[in-house]
Parts: structure tokens; C-alpha cells; sequence
């Protein structure tokens, strides 16, 4: 309802204008002229805008897929609210992402776990330097089977909490209390290619993969269920 009213009262304004560069997280139509895009911006954080498909580029309602990289430029205050954008381009260009389903599906439970956990004004540079890399490692990398993981994990890093710096306990209190942690405590513990490289049983890979979730969710007080989970770990069993 806020965004409606906002809408409806008219855009918020500023007098200088600023040019950035930003992810698209979620993209939700308005009405026939105007969609609402959440978008994590660079040095601003994750801000909503006002976009008119159309208005702005020939071929713009592409652009704001989720997981898109864009520059545009913008008049945003520090204020909450929903904020203009004009001259919307690629920053960099998905080349399979959209066209190929285990990618996509990677996507897709990606952006769905920004768009639920991201909050309005959350600025964290490092955490957006990260989002840009790692989309280009989905849209590029060959081996996408532990990929999920790797993700988890490090979101749960960025947004300040870490399973491998729990007790160890901790990690077995994760795991529904798992009596040989040997393998968890390493993957918490991971860096990229470590977990790259891991060859696991799918059914224990959709395990921990479903544990790490839940775990990051519940430490950001979620508790609903991330919905392209099941989608995503039928495909890589695939």
C-alpha cells in the first residue's frame, strides 16, 4: 500500500543528480505505465524505483530483469521512498543466465534470497561487489552443481554471520545435530573453488544446501520458506 500512495502522491525529487551503477533484485508491475523495481545500488543501497517501460531506452522492460547489471542515472535523497531513474543500461551483459534452465534456476533462488533478506536503505559496498562478481560466475562458470552453496554461505558472511565462527557445536546444532561434522565444518569454513570442487552425494548436497537456507533465513528473522528451493535442487539432481 505505501508504494501505491507514494506513487500516487508523485515521485520523490532531488537537485543533483547522481550516476550509479545497480542489480536489480525484483521488478513488480504497477500498472500498464509504471513498474516498481528494487534495485541495489552502489554507494546508495537498496532503493526503489519508479520505472515506465519504454519511456527511458527502446527495449528497457528487458532490462530490468532480476540479477541484471545496470548504470542509469538518478536524483535520490537520503529518504525512504520512490525515486526516479533515467538512461538505463547494461553494465554488463547476462549471456546465459535467462537462456539456460540450471542457470536460470540458480537465478532464480539467488534473487529470490536478495529480494527476502536485502532491506529498503541497506548499504553494504562489499556485499554489492560480491553480488556483481558472483552473478557473473552464474552466468559464466561450467560447474554449477555446488554453486547454491557457495552463495549461502558467503551471504550468510556479508551480512555479518558465520557458521565457522560459531562453537563447533554450532555446526552440528545446524545440521539437525549431525554426529560426523568433518564435511559440514569444511564447507562453512570454504572458500569458491574448495566448494567448487566438493564431491558430494546429491541427496546429502540437497540437504546441506536446504540447512544452510534455513539457517540464513532464520538468522535474519524469515521464517518463510524460499520458494525455488525444490525447483532448484530437482534440477541439479537432475
Amino acid at each position: 500500500m505505501r508504494i501505491r500512495e507514494e506513487i500516487g502522491a508523485g515521485l520523490l525529487k532531488s537537485t543533483m543528480e547522481q550516476h550509479v551503477t545497480g542489480i536489480v533484485i525484483h521488478t513488480l508491475p504497477h500498472s500498464d505505465r509504471t513498474w516498481v523495481s528494487r534495485i541495489f545500488v552502489r554507494g546508495l543501497g537498496l532503493r526503489v524505483f519508479a520505472v515506465r517501460p519504454g519511456r527511458a531506452q527502446k527495449g528497457s522492460s528487458v532490462l530490468f530483469q532480476p540479477l541484471n547489471r545496470l548504470s542509469f542515472a538518478t536524483h535520490v535523497e537520503s529518504t525512504r521512498g520512490i525515486h526516479q531513474l533515467s538512461r538505463p543500461a547494461l553494465a554488463a551483459a547476462n549471456q546465459y543466465l535467462s537462456i539456460d534452465p540450471i542457470r536460470a534456476a540458480v537465478g532464480i533462488f539467488f534473487a529470490e534470497l536478495l529480494h527476502r533478506t536485502l532491506e529498503e536503505d541497506y548499504v553494504n559496498d562489499e556485499l554489492f561487489d560480491f553480488l556483481y562478481h558472483a552473478i557473473g560466475l552464474v552466468d559464466q562458470e561450467d560447474e554449477l552443481k555446488n554453486m547454491p552453496l557457495w552463495l549461502v554461505i558467503s551471504l550468510c558472511r556479508y551480512y555479518g554471520f558465520d557458521p565457522a565462527a560459531d562453537d563447533p557445536r554450532a555446526v552440528s546444532d545446524l545440521f539437525h545435530g549431525a554426529q560426523d561434522t568433518r564435511w559440514l565444518e569444511l564447507v562453512v569454513s570454504a572458500g569458491y573453488m574448495d566448494i567448487r570442487a566438493l564431491q558430494w552425494p546429491r541427496e546429502f548436497r540437497r540437504e546441506v544446501l536446504a540447512d544452510l537456507t534455513h539457517y540464513l533465513m532464520n538468522q535474519l528473522g524469515h521464517g518463510r520458506e524460499i520458494r525455488s528451493l525444490p525447483v532448484l535442487v530437482d534440477l541439479l539432481a537432475g
